[in-house]
């Protein structure tokens, strides 16, 4: 016999900018084993940090009032709102390169007094440009997502797909 305990739901929620989903779930259902639930969480969660990375570190570069080392940004993500994510300090390096090699940020390599030197990020010009780009994109699929998630409109109603 299950115990009182088992039978609560929990509630999940996960925040991307914000968008916030939310997910009433039993975290004690199980499927072959497995908790079907917690997998697929995951797994929508890594998809969304996946797609939205890039972004989040280009705002943190552009609303940065100085230049920013790997370590730091890392840091700011986990500290943003309390909660730490599944971003990994390893996970970054490769987005802050592949940001370096579209010419949306500079680097320089700066000695450090505490240790090896480090590499300072900060937007270029196009950066900050295709940050505002970026952010608007942004609204037209959180828009988007949202009238799907929460229709507030009439039935029938025709909402616009991200990349209209």
């Amino acid at each position: 016999m299950l115990s009182d305990h088992r039978s609560k739901i929990a509630t999940k929620r996960l925040t991307t900018g914000s968008l916030t989903l939310e997910c009433d779930c039993n975290p004690y259902s199980v499927s072959r084993g497995n908790n079907a639930m917690d997998d697929s969480t995951r797994k929508i969660r890594r998809e969304l940090l996946t797609g939205t990375t890039s972004i989040a570190v280009l705002a943190m570069l552009v609303k940065s009032s100085e230049p920013l080392y790997g370590y730091q940004i890392g840091m700011r993500w986990i500290n943003h709102d309390g909660e730490s994510s599944e971003v990994n300090q390893g996970a970054l390096y490769p987005v802050l390169r592949s940001l370096e090699k579209q010419e949306l940020l500079t680097s320089e390599i700066i000695p450090s007094e505490a240790g090896p030197p480090r590499k300072y990020y900060s937007p270029t010009p196009l950066g900050r440009k295709v940050f505002q780009e970026w952010c608007a994109e942004w609204s037209q699929t959180r828009d988007w997502l949202n009238s799907i998630l929460e229709p507030k409109h009439g039935r029938g109603k025709r909402h616009p797909t991200p990349s209209s």
